[in-house]
């Protein structure tokens, strides 16, 4: 894994997400899976707002574009 995408992630987590270990020690967390999956959802909405929904009428809207 990139290591500079890992910290990337562990700053989204601990600034986004009440992780269930509480310690924010993501390699030995237990809960890492559900940590990493909310930490990209948290992605996913900035990066849909910072291009202002690639022009659609809102985020649902631009992310069922890119799959349909």
């Amino acid at each position: 894994m990139d290591f500079k995408f890992e910290e990337d992630m562990k700053n989204v987590i601990q600034e986004n997400i009440e992780c269930e270990c509480g310690n924010y020690d993501c390699k030995n967390c237990s809960d890492n899976e559900e940590c990493y999956m909310e930490a990209n959802a948290v992605c996913n909405h900035e990066y849909a707002k910072s291009i202002g929904y690639g022009g659609y009428d809102s985020e649902s809207d631009f992310w069922e574009s890119l799959y349909d």
